[in-house]
């Protein structure tokens, strides 16, 4: 063995480096207190199944791979030999430095759980703010009903504050509307949901037949001057 690295030296480097490549990820997954883990899936595997020694077992084994194939090639091609060493030595080299970088960049169990506690307030704060939107629309929605259905508003004058409110930021809701009304405009869209919450709060209503009848007059009237306003901009 010493005959073979002193003819071929830069194997005792690769040997070398495989050791150091051993002890930085002993020490980065062990002392480091860095989040980190064994990228390489087969070495990962060594090491969850049979531990430190398993994957020191592991690393030995390519290292007298290595010296195997430089032996056997060496003695028809020596040159193919001497870059194969080359190559073997200069990834070894690139997976040591980018371990050594990782010793210094990487987060900490406590970076990591600060991060994860800054997505979940952020991800909170965002339900609460579309919570509180979506129950200051609904009282909107409550309030506009109640003025058609009292007529001190039209049918076409609520679509248009709805056209204007807080509506119109919630995509998700107003896709959602879209697919469960589908018309030819988002006017009779909002038309269609308007007139939803109206027949909901006119259940107990004695004098709903007639405020329906009145709605569906002013749906009908709408419906007519959107279909006018499309052949005018056709």
């Amino acid at each position: 063995m010493h005959g073979l690295f002193k003819k071929h030296p830069l194997l005792l480097i690769f040997a070398l480096l495989s050791l150091l490549d051993l002890t930085l990820t002993w020490w980065l997954l062990e002392h480091s207190g860095r989040v980190v883990f064994e990228a390489n899936p087969i070495a990962q595997w060594w090491l969850g199944e049979f531990g430190w020694l398993g994957l020191a077992a592991f690393k030995s084994s390519m290292v007298l791979v290595v010296i195997a194939l430089t032996f056997v090639i060496s003695r028809r091609r020596p040159r193919v030999a001497a870059r194969m060493q080359v190559f073997a030595c200069a990834v070894l080299a690139v997976v040591v430095c980018y371990s050594a970088v990782l010793g210094g960049t990487a987060k900490t169990e406590a970076q990591v759980f600060e991060e994860i506690d800054e997505y979940l307030a952020a991800t909170n704060e965002a339900a609460r703010h579309r919570f509180n939107q979506t129950r200051r629309l609904a009282a909107e929605m409550e309030f506009w009903v109640e003025e058609l259905i009292t007529g001190q508003a039209t049918l076409a004058e609520v679509v248009g504050r709805i056209q204007y409110s807080s509506l119109t930021m919630h995509r998700n809701l107003l896709l959602g509307l879209i697919r469960q009304y589908p018309r030819d405009t988002l006017q009779e869209t909002l038309a269609c949901v308007v007139l939803r919450w109206a027949e909901q709060a006119l259940d107990d209503e004695p004098a709903s037949e007639a405020v329906v009848n009145r709605l569906s007059a002013e749906f009908r009237e709408l419906v007519q001057a959107q279909n006018a306003k499309l052949l005018r901009q056709t």
